[in-house]
């Protein structure tokens, strides 16, 4: 499984990508959703794990680019990450078109729930 994983934080963003390597999937990164937009035009992705808070384009944005702009990336699963503990955040990144949520940090094994539990709905 290939995963675009969108993260501007250096450190989030290696750690999420080893954890989800050593789960044994496939991973290519994005600083922020610019790149990640650019990376959907040349390639096909399984899922996107996405931060919310991000410079240039939030994951909001980038998401609502995706679902209208981009049909052949429009029904690729989502999963908003954030650090952002408002409690609000979780139905309102539903609501804006993600699949799931999962708040940072989290582990391997929570990472792994959340993304078999999206595929078990798709």
């Amino acid at each position: 499984m290939q995963i675009l994983l969108v993260e501007d934080d250096p450190l989030f963003r290696t750690i999420i990508a080893r954890m989800a390597e050593n789960l044994g999937f496939e991973i290519v990164s994005a600083e922020n959703g610019k790149t990640a937009l650019g990376l959907l035009r040349t390639r096909c992705f399984d899922l996107i794990l996405m931060d919310v808070e991000m410079p240039e384009m939030d994951g909001y944005a980038t998401m609502e680019n995706i679902r209208k702009n981009y049909p052949e990336a429009a029904a690729i699963p989502i999963i908003i990450i954030t650090g952002n503990e408002k409690p609000q955040q979780a139905p309102q990144s539903l609501l804006k078109g993600a699949n799931a949520f999962l708040p940072k940090p989290f582990t391997e094994k929570q990472l792994l729930s959340e993304i078999e539990a999206l595929f078990m709905r798709f």
